[in-house]
């Protein structure tokens, strides 16, 4: 070992702050949890109703094809529906 070296004292500071980083991360996840736990049964209700919504713009989309000759999609308030056309395809014989 080269003399005025502490390899001792410098893996104890080593290990000293990996223990705070451990504690760290730790209590950040711990609050992570907490906020999830807190957040998620909104979010799921919400998810649930945006798909019901969703599934009720489709079936009108549906129910009414008469509105998508041309164009056959719109945009309105960020949202695209209506028809798309489907990518052709070579099939040879």
């Amino acid at each position: 070992m080269e003399p005025g070296v502490d390899f001792e004292k410098l893996a104890q500071d080593l290990a000293a702050a990996r223990m705070m980083l451990k504690e760290r991360v730790q209590a950040l996840e711990a609050e992570v949890a907490a906020v999830k736990k807190k957040q998620l049964p909104a979010i799921r209700a919400w998810a649930e109703r945006a798909a019901d919504r969703q599934q009720a713009l489709r079936e009108a989309v549906e129910d009414h094809p008469e509105c998508f000759v041309k164009p056959r999609s719109m945009t309105l308030h960020g949202i695209r529906f209506g028809y798309q056309k489907l990518k052709g395809e070579m099939i040879w014989e």
